[in-house]
């Protein structure tokens, strides 16, 4: 199956979608967002985001936005894809990964300076960013809900958790319902795979994939013993992986790299970027 949808990728102060028309190389994107030229963005803000580190599209009411969130100083933002309008920005330290969650709530994992889930109520559109519960997560980087279990999980460190969610006209309740360990710690990247089901959750050195029915921890084969893994994302479609990783002693890459399912292997490279991960466009409402 060919490649059709598009992809996102996010690094530095940019977050930008690409139409993969030829798997010979990106075309310039379709969609961009710099954090540094936004129109709208207040300049104390700019600072919040300089190391783009997660990009996820979404639907919020209807529309295609984007959830993202940025490392360093921090902070997380959701952006109306139509006219690039920030419908919300929080700063937290090191934010690593957010998720639109039922109901309009919404919840950030972040790391050192943090270590922490942050959750916000639906009233967020309308400019709020104060907490209605913070949780501790050492080192948090990924956060993905489970909409057919109702289940929110989150990793980081050595720790991958599920959260049994409840949400009401009036409340939102989590409970924490299980705690996986890991073989190693570094816990990172965090997603669903839409083609087998389950979780696929990076760390330091390899890359792992959990059965949400029981937990059981297995090898992600594709990827299984490649280090410094920074996302992966499975098309629900084709099938086809792409996934970024650190380089050359890095934490970023100038590369994206695809294995399409009929094993050949794919690098994409954007000469001067510091690239941190990559999504399709695998829209949930």
């Amino acid at each position: 199956m060919p490649l059709t949808k598009a992809l996102w990728i996010c690094g530095d102060t940019k977050v930008e979608c690409y139409e993969v028309a030829s798997i010979e190389t990106l075309e310039p994107p379709i969609w961009a967002w710099d954090s540094a030229s936004a129109i709208g963005l207040p300049e104390v803000q700019r600072t919040w985001f300089r190391a783009m580190d997660e990009v996820k599209p979404v639907q919020v009411q209807g529309e295609a936005a984007v959830l993202v969130t940025s490392s360093d100083t921090g902070g997380a933002a959701l952006i109306r894809q139509r006219d690039k309008r920030v419908l919300f920005t929080t700063s937290i330290r090191n934010a690593h990964s957010a998720e639109l969650l039922p109901k309009g709530y919404l919840t950030i994992a972040a790391s050192t300076g943090s270590d922490s889930l942050t959750l916000f109520g639906p009233d967020y559109g309308l400019g709020t960013s104060v907490p209605l519960r913070i949780e501790g997560l050492p080192h948090g980087h990924g956060v993905v809900f489970d909409q057919n279990h109702n289940l929110l999980w989150v990793c980081g460190m050595n720790v991958v958790r599920s959260y049994v969610v409840r949400i009401s006209e009036s409340q939102f309740k989590w409970e924490q319902e299980s705690e996986l360990t890991l073989p190693e710690p570094g816990a990172h990247d965090l997603q669903p795979d839409p083609v087998e089901g389950g979780f696929i959750v990076s760390t330091h050195h390899h890359v792992w994939r959990i059965d949400s029915r029981d937990g059981f921890l297995s090898p992600f084969k594709p990827l299984h013993e490649l280090a410094k893994v920074k996302s992966v994302s499975i098309d629900a479609e084709s099938r086809a992986i792409a996934y970024t990783q650190g380089e050359r002693g890095h934490w970023w890459s100038e590369n994206v790299y695809v294995i399409i399912p009929d094993g050949q292997r794919l690098k994409w490279t954007l000469s001067g970027r510091h690239l941190y991960k990559v999504r399709w466009n695998n829209v949930l409402k």
